[in-house]
């Protein structure tokens, strides 16, 4: 495991040693922004704020959003069901990334690090929560275009809730959002309305 001597210490960063060269530089760049985001934005207010806004991205929220279109009616049937469809199958790409990667989250390998919410067992890469939020609001702006900004922007509000509480990286975060677009826009070209 290698070292990295950040703004804010000698921290343990990823496995496979040194970083050389374009890697190292991303890597710089992401823990910077890690770094920003998690220690130099930190308010109580905003502690709160984003305890709770997290769980927009979980199983509950997204899942049950979901099956509240579905249920609603022959109109958002069609909707819900796509949704659902975007939502399980990406996930299926996130948790053979997260197994593949085995990238730690950053409060298990950071030395300066906010303790926010309770950890988690997994791994970091690539974020469930973004991708799920990602994956809700490219179906929702498909359909609704009016839907779409407040889709989007709460997407990116939970993505970036994900880097502020420490659970994620920002690369992570990016990689998320673009898996829950991706799976979003062949469910929805797949599916159709």
């Amino acid at each position: 495991m290698g070292t990295y001597r950040g703004r804010w210490g000698v921290s343990r960063v990823l496995a496979m040693g040194r970083p050389s060269g374009w890697r190292r530089t991303l890597m710089s760049a992401d823990l910077r922004l890690f770094w920003y985001v998690h220690m130099r934005m930190a308010r109580r207010w905003l502690d709160r704020f984003m305890r709770v806004v997290t769980h927009l991205g979980g199983v509950m929220s997204t899942v049950g959003l979901c099956t509240a279109l579905i249920l609603m009616g022959p109109e958002t049937r069609r909707v819900g069901y796509t949704a659902l469809f975007a939502l399980s199958t990406s996930h299926l790409l996130v948790q053979l990334l997260k197994r593949q990667v085995e990238r730690p989250r950053p409060y298990l390998v950071l030395a300066d690090r906010r303790v926010i919410v309770a950890p988690l067992s997994d791994y970091s890469f690539p974020s469930g929560h973004t991708t799920a939020s990602f994956a809700i609001a490219t179906v929702l702006a498909a359909r609704w275009p009016a839907a779409g900004p407040l889709a989007f922007a709460t997407a990116s509000i939970v993505g970036l809730s994900r880097t502020y509480l420490g659970h994620h990286y920002p690369s992570d975060v990016l990689a998320g959002a673009a898996i829950g677009i991706l799976f979003a826009y062949v469910s929805v070209v797949g599916i159709g309305w």
